[in-house]
Parts: C-alpha cells; structure tokens; sequence
C-alpha cells in the first residue's frame, strides 16, 4: 500500500511539473508574440505607403552624374532597394563580380542569398561599397551622364515548388540608371 501511495505521489508531481512547464513555454511564447508586435507597431516603416511610380512618365526622371549616384549607393542597403545601371541602348551594365559570375545591380536581398561575405555589418557593407565605387564605378563611368528613373516592382523568391505565395511576393523601389550618350 506503501509503494501505491508513493506511485501516485510520483505521478501527481510530474503531472503538476508538465502543466507548469506547459504554462510558462505558453507565457513566454505570449510574451515574445506581444514584443513582436510592440517592435512592429513602433517601426514608422511599416506604416509608410509607397506611391507607384510610372516609370515611363519623365516626371521621375533626372540627369545626374556619379557624384550623385555615389550617396544612393550608400543608402540602399539601409532603404533595402534595388539600384541597376543600364547603358543607352537598355543592356544592364556589370558592376562588379561575385563568384566568377558577373553582378549588374545593387539588391540586399539578393546579396544575402548570394552570401556576400560584407552582409551583417554596416562597416563591411561600407567598405565594399567603397571599393566598387574606387575600382569599377568612378574608372569606367566618372565622367558619364545618367538618366535617373525611379519605379516600383514586385520581386518574388524562386523555389523549387514552382508555387508562388503572397509571402514570396516583395515590392521593391528600384532605381534605373541609364548611361547617356
């Protein structure tokens, strides 16, 4: 009667222990899910409302030189857009090389599925962009004009489902610049 006593003790205290290890996975999922979406409400990014752009029209375009692009190229990788050159005649320009295989536009999300080894931190990412700059960008392009255009696109991540979700679809502000004769 002892041992039958003694089993049930057993019994009730790890029935006890699981509920209240139940509990506090429970409270401490609650409590990251409320600070989840506290970060999210108090970010002003996700309350902003891109207007689509028109890419054709020539309100959003403009002639700058590379002392203008420079500071994009600085910005993209915070602002998480998409920054192409392109020459006159709509052939994307290369601007730099990343496992032998040639790279024509600027896309955080792209160099981080490529694992660029600058990702992570804003110091190497700095550093890289400065490198470009000094070595491709200014050499070949420093003394071109470029047309500025601005658009909105929908990117989407390519699986091997072939399935396209809502989730997989991205709006992204890509900037065009287009090398002038």
């Amino acid at each position: 009667m002892e041992n039958a006593s003694q089993a049930l003790i057993i019994v009730f205290s790890i029935i006890i222990f699981v509920i209240a290890l139940t509990i506090s996975i429970s409270m401490f999922s609650m409590a990251r899910a409320t600070s989840d979406f506290v970060i999210f409400k108090s970010d002003k990014t996700n309350y902003y409302e891109y207007n689509r752009v028109d890419e054709t029209s020539k309100r959003n375009a403009r002639v700058v030189s590379m002392e203008a692009i420079v500071p994009t190229l600085y910005r993209y990788y915070k602002e998480n857009y998409r920054v192409e050159f392109y020459d006159n005649e709509g052939k994307q320009l290369e601007i730099y090389e990343s496992a032998g295989n040639p790279i024509y536009y600027f896309d955080v999300d792209d160099e981080i599925e490529r694992g660029e080894p600058w990702i992570g931190s804003q110091e190497s990412f700095k550093n890289n962009v400065d490198k470009i700059v000094k070595e491709k960008l200014i050499p070949s392009y420093g003394n071109d004009r470029f047309e500025e255009k601005y658009s909105t696109e929908i990117f989407t991540k390519n699986d091997d489902t072939g399935k396209v979700t809502e989730e997989d679809k991205k709006e992204k502000i890509v900037i065009k610049y287009i090398k002038l004769k």
